[in-house]
């Protein structure tokens, strides 16, 4: 096995690697570091173990985290946020999902009281299973947005959307969410051609947030 080799496996994998579950990618990564053997050039072999998105990871937490999701129970951990530093939380994970070649977990925490996505290289501490499934919040919201401009001549209807009205030069569109962040995340994104109809609550979160946005700059 030769560096153009190890290139051409590096290149299928990203091809592949978010298509994969988490096991599968654990396999591969064994497969790396068993095939790196086949090579007398140490830098290729280097490059082949280098490969995986998973190679940092600590795999017994990750085993842990995948057997949390096919188990469904409620967990808890040490998470060192980048921000805040560390935390134990509890937390129901629902699915794994990359996010710029990063692994996350998706879930609900009852810490937090919402859906959340976190980085599985922040858990610092053992993975704790307790035998409570409890109840998860339905934290869904119907949202009414009304695009203008550019945003409501390239606008293509998604998942979870639904078309209320339409004219010539607007369109009123009900999109659901269950999950806080991307939903300011997307409106926050569509800039002044979006308007936040209802409901009342998450009109002030938008213009509490762009005040503190502008407040930001004038400072600046």
């Amino acid at each position: 096995i030769n560096m153009a080799l190890a290139k051409s496996f590096e290149k299928l994998y990203n091809n592949i690697y978010d298509r994969l579950s988490i096991q599968q990618l654990i396999l591969i990564e064994n497969l790396f570091e068993n095939i790196s053997k086949y090579t007398l050039d140490i830098e290729t072999a280097e490059y082949l173990n280098g490969i995986s998105l998973l190679k940092r990871l600590n795999k017994t937490i990750l085993k842990d985290l995948i057997k949390a999701k096919n188990c469904r129970n409620k967990i808890s951990f040490v998470y060192n946020a980048p921000n805040s530093g560390k935390q134990e939380l509890e937390f129901y994970i629902t699915d794994f999902e990359f996010r710029s070649k990063k692994l996350y977990i998706n879930g609900y925490c009852p810490t937090f009281k919402d859906n959340s996505f976190l980085l599985v290289s922040k858990i610092v501490s053992p993975i704790t299973f307790h035998l409570e499934k409890g109840l998860i919040e339905d934290l869904t919201k119907t949202v009414v947005l009304e695009l203008k401009n550019a945003s409501f001549l390239n606008y293509q209807q998604n998942e979870n959307e639904k078309v209320i009205k339409k004219n010539s030069n607007s369109i009123k569109i009900e999109y659901k969410s269950d999950n806080e962040f991307k939903l300011l995340q997307k409106i926050l994104a569509y800039g002044p051609d979006c308007t936040v109809l209802s409901p009342i609550d998450l009109k002030q979160t938008i213009k509490e947030k762009l005040k503190t946005m502008l407040e930001v700059y004038k400072n600046d």
